[in-house]
């Protein structure tokens, strides 16, 4: 029961300092180690075998969306494009918001 309750409190974890914005690195590590601790895992190997195997899979599956993404998102910037964007939406929206 102890380790159902620490995987709640851990997806709770993530889902509040995901929405004050910390980053994913430090964020699943807190939420990891809580996981680990109310599950009775050595910190060592869970960290190690699981955790590190699940987080560098992940990037290395999503690597080329990550990379034409970013090569976008530079492509927007240097031809003004998401300025330009900006500015519609002002136009739309108004300042205020």
């Amino acid at each position: 029961m102890l380790g159902i309750t620490g995987l709640l409190i851990a997806i709770l974890i993530l889902a509040v300092l995901a929405y004050k914005g910390v980053g994913a690195l430090p964020l699943t590590i807190i939420a990891g180690m809580v996981v680990i601790l109310t599950n009775g895992m050595g910190i060592w190997e869970s960290f190690s075998e699981f955790y590190m195997t699940g987080y560098l899979n992940f990037f290395k599956n999503y690597f080329f969306i990550f990379a034409a993404s970013s090569l976008y998102a530079k492509l927007m910037e240097e031809s003004g494009a998401a300025i330009a964007i900006g500015y519609k939406f002002v136009d739309w929206f108004g300042s205020k918001r």
